[in-house]
């Protein structure tokens, strides 16, 4: 900034006034401008967000440890977690740097064999970043970065846990009070019996599959003791239950930072080895 640029107190500023964090322009250009009295004084000028640029940088300077393992369950079928599975290694392969894909291949497969054959070609278009998994069950320890789709109910989900001790769980949930109260009761109960901590557990709402009313909403905010962070997942025609997803660049930008921060959730409940 010039030194002959003075910032002008505006009218009625003093005792009681509230200060303005630096942090509020950190990393903005500032112009300026002529106030009413003649002086000189500093505006910011329009940028992008920072609320959306900054968990994407935040993203892409990511570390995940070797061979980590993202588990998606569900207690019930038919809540979208196909199609979570996509969108979460989607977002993974256009935030991570050209050299981590490289060094580390990202994954996307099945824990157990499911009976429906058009689960692969759910994922065949989300990025050329991303490889299928060629057979169901969890991958090597060589073979990197995975996201896993694991099939419908408790048991599936706690075995695939077992098999993958440092694994970050995502639990994905229909929004009625119902599925809700049922994913709660299954958290205390695994919390209690020490099969799967909360420190280690995302949970996501799938607003596609319904609307939401009061009730639901205050057992869903209920739900943040159970687990480390809830996330909504937005209706949006783009994801209709046919044919492939769209790749991450083609999604609604409010809703490419909405994956992002779940995509930071799941790092956040990440188990260095």
């Amino acid at each position: 900034m010039p030194d002959d640029l003075e910032y002008a107190e505006p009218v009625g500023a003093g005792y009681g006034s509230r200060p303005v964090s630096v942090d509020l322009v950190r990393g903005q250009r500032l112009t300026a401008v002529a106030s009413s009295g003649g002086d000189r004084a500093v505006r910011r000028l329009a940028g992008p967000r920072r609320d959306r640029v900054w968990p994407a940088d935040q993203l892409a300077n990511a570390q995940w440890p070797d061979s980590h393992r993202i588990l998606v369950c569900s207690l019930a079928g038919g809540v979208g977690r196909t199609t979570l599975v996509g969108l979460i290694a989607g977002t993974l392969a256009s935030a991570l740097p050209a050299q981590q894909h490289a060094m580390r291949r990202l994954v996307v497969g099945e824990v157990e064999p499911d009976t429906v054959t058009t689960i692969r070609r759910r994922w065949k278009g989300i990025s050329p970043l991303v490889d299928l998994q060629d057979r169901a069950g969890v991958p090597s320890e060589t073979s990197g970065l995975a996201v896993l789709d694991v099939s419908a109910g408790l048991a599936p989900c706690l075995r695939a846990v077992t098999a993958s001790p440092s694994a970050a769980v995502v639990l994905v949930v229909r929004p009625d009070q119902h599925s809700l109260n049922d994913l709660a009761s299954a958290l205390a109960w695994l919390h209690s019996t020490g099969e799967l901590p909360r420190s280690r557990t995302v949970v996501v709402i799938n607003d596609q599959l319904g609307s939401s009313d009061r009730r639901s909403r205050a057992t869903a905010t209920a739900l943040g003791i159970r687990t480390t962070t809830v996330r909504r997942l937005p209706a949006d025609r783009s994801l209709g239950p046919l044919g492939s997803l769209p790749p991450h660049g083609q999604l609604r930008p409010s809703l490419r930072l909405i994956l992002t921060q779940l995509c930071l959730d799941i790092h956040r409940v990440t188990i260095p080895r």
